[in-house]
């Protein structure tokens, strides 16, 4: 990849670490989830949240987020290339997701400049893990196998 930078994630397993992050973010939170004590689904929202203001705060025209456990195949980046030449000028969508579980996103600036906007106007309605953006209406699922076998993304 051109270039990799590791972003330490929030530790869902430490509910001080968690408040402390959801405090930095200076959000405003409205609910954990509908069963309560769900920290790691806040964690999970809250990492997401660091990652997008990551790329606003240097100015990555595109960006992809994964997880740590992700593998991915050689032709990985002939597939994210593609994605990035396809979303170059568009509008729409803020987020593409280019796994079935949300564990690898591609943004552009543009979306994470208006997710981020979207995140401070309304803050956190829910961290209920069934989507860790949920302000999020422009929104698109790509699984790379849809344009060729051989680029898939596998964890």
């Amino acid at each position: 990849l051109p270039s990799l930078q590791v972003l330490r994630a929030v530790n869902g397993y430490n509910e001080t670490e968690v408040i402390e992050a959801l405090l930095d973010s200076g959000l405003r939170f409205h609910n954990l989830s509908n069963h309560a004590h769900k920290w790691g689904k806040l964690a999970v929202f809250l990492t997401d949240w660091r990652a997008l203001k990551y790329q606003v705060d240097r100015g990555h025209a595109f960006q992809i987020t994964l997880e740590e456990d992700v593998i991915l195949k050689p032709s990985f980046l002939s597939f994210v290339q593609r994605a990035c030449d396809k979303f170059r000028d568009a509008v729409e969508p803020d987020i593409v997701y280019l796994s079935p579980y949300n564990e690898v996103v591609f943004t552009s600036l543009v979306g994470a400049r208006r997710l981020l906007r979207k995140l401070q106007q309304h803050g956190i309605k829910k961290a209920d893990g069934k989507n860790d953006l949920p302000q999020c209406r422009r929104a698109k699922f790509i699984h790379p196998n849809e344009h060729d076998r051989n680029h898939r993304v596998d964890d």
